[in-house]
């Protein structure tokens, strides 16, 4: 290695000044996210509320509504909240494709003509000879004197010279060749795809040498030709209707695939970059078809909707916002109800009372833990560790309803003297986003598009 950059040193200048730069820049780069990670640390304070928050546990009772899913929401509201929302329904540039794949595969016939092919290699047979004007006897693979270059004619692989101890050749033919003469010829037989000869050449004490024939089992060129014959005339329709109906005709089962820039496979093709290219170049108009042949298969896609990144639009996510809108006024019907219910209450009693409601017990919460017996309720476990013991709270939306907390007791935990394990323990944790949330922030501070995509 010393001497490969040594001799880019003396022999190429201009490649040297480059990976001078790389470095240099590498190097900086080390040092400013190291510099960031030595300044995350842990003081006793993050420590110690650690601690508490992992050790400290809360008993307590609530109370509790569910949310009216049948509360009626008008149009104008559900409006009014995706106007005030919409951040919260991005929407992804995408294209949208419809496929048909036709698998090229062969047909009986096409089996049927490379088995008998395959077949005639066996025996001897007579073939005229041009050039002496007589008829010549052509060994085939049962007598041929040698197997090697026989083999090395006939087959798709070479002359494997291999002797096999029991249980290593193919379970097909294991058995016949440990009890045959040489010179047993078996089949032809179908494994993996293909239609094979095997013949018994060499015995050696308990292994043998087994020479194999083997042909492809694949559509002929007349079948192929049909198949891609098929394809073209689905690639000419003129629209998605059109595509759908010749598909149909041709009982060809259609699939969508939904795409972005950078993918390199597309759902039920696979690897399939060139067609992301091609969807995404700007000759591709909606209804664009490509004929894609792909050697065993060939698929033909049309382009059928392009979705620039934005918002999404309301009727794309309207259930969505009904739901969120349906929550948010059942949510403060709730809490009106709520609040006349606490204005003459003391304890969670006298409130579930009054409410016709039945006291829940949670026991040993966690601050971590974000769930009670009802389910996970991050709002609510944090409620009973901010209310004294004894004293009700404020009506807490959580996910699933209202509720009102009341907290029975609070177990802290005991802190320790020395911090030192636990602060190691927090800079452990902490110190590793150094690593990639300094790059992330450096990008888009700097603002970057990212075009590798439309090259690679």
């Amino acid at each position: 290695l010393a001497a490969v950059i040594q001799q880019i040193h003396d022999n190429d200048p201009l490649r040297w000044m480059y990976f001078e730069k790389i470095i240099l820049k590498e190097r900086l780069n080390q040092k400013h996210t190291s510099l960031v990670r030595q300044g995350l640390i842990a003081s006793n304070i993050d420590a110690k509320v650690y601690y508490n928050d992992q050790g400290a546990q809360v008993n307590g009772r609530y109370v509790f509504k569910p949310f009216d899913t049948n509360i009626e929401v008008t149009e104008s509201e559900i409006e009014a909240y995706y106007r005030e929302n919409k951040e919260e329904y991005p929407q992804n540039e995408s294209r949208e494709l419809a496929l048909a794949i036709f698998e090229i595969l062969p047909t009986d016939s096409d089996k049927e003509e490379i088995k008998t092919q395959i077949q005639s290699l066996i025996q001897d047979k007579e073939v005229y000879n041009k050039t002496t004007k007589n008829k010549e006897t052509v060994k085939g693979f049962k007598n041929t004197e040698d197997v090697e270059a026989f083999v090395d004619s006939h087959s798709e692989a070479s002359f494997d010279p291999t002797f096999y101890a029991k249980g290593q050749l193919s379970p097909e033919i294991e058995s016949v060749m440990r009890n045959a003469e040489e010179g047993f010829v078996y089949g032809p037989y179908e494994e993996d795809n293909k239609y094979k000869l095997a013949r018994l050449n060499k015995r050696v004490s308990d292994s043998v040498q087994v020479a194999i024939i083997e042909i492809t089992i694949d559509a002929s060129e007349e079948t192929a030709n049909e198949i891609y014959a098929q394809a073209s005339e689905i690639a000419s329709a003129p629209d998605l209707s059109g595509f759908e109906a010749m598909a149909d005709e041709k009982n060809i089962a259609l699939t969508t695939a939904t795409i972005q820039e950078a993918d390199r496979t597309v759902s039920g093709v696979g690897e399939a970059r060139n067609l992301v290219f091609w969807a995404y170049s700007n000759n591709t108009t909606i209804n664009t078809v490509k004929l894609d042949d792909q050697n065993n298969r060939i698929v033909v896609a049309m382009l059928i909707n392009i979705t620039e990144e934005g918002t999404q639009n309301l009727e794309d996510v309207r259930f969505q916002v009904e739901v969120a809108v349906k929550r948010e006024k059942s949510a403060e019907a709730l809490k009106e109800e709520f609040n006349k219910s606490l204005s003459n209450a003391s304890n969670i009693d006298e409130l579930a009372k009054a409410m016709s409601l039945v006291p829940e017990t949670a026991s040993l919460l966690s601050f971590s833990s974000n769930s009670i017996p009802g389910g996970f309720e991050p709002n609510v476990v944090g409620a009973f560790y901010g209310m004294k013991q004894g004293q009700l709270s404020n009506p807490v939306v959580g996910n699933s309803g209202v509720y009102v907390v009341s907290t029975e007791s609070i177990k802290e935990s005991a802190a320790p003297k020395d911090f030192t394990a636990l602060k190691k323990q927090l800079e452990s944790q902490l110190q590793p986003r150094a690593n990639f949330e300094v790059y992330n922030a450096l990008k888009e501070l700097a603002e970057i598009e990212d075009n590798r995509s439309k090259f690679y």
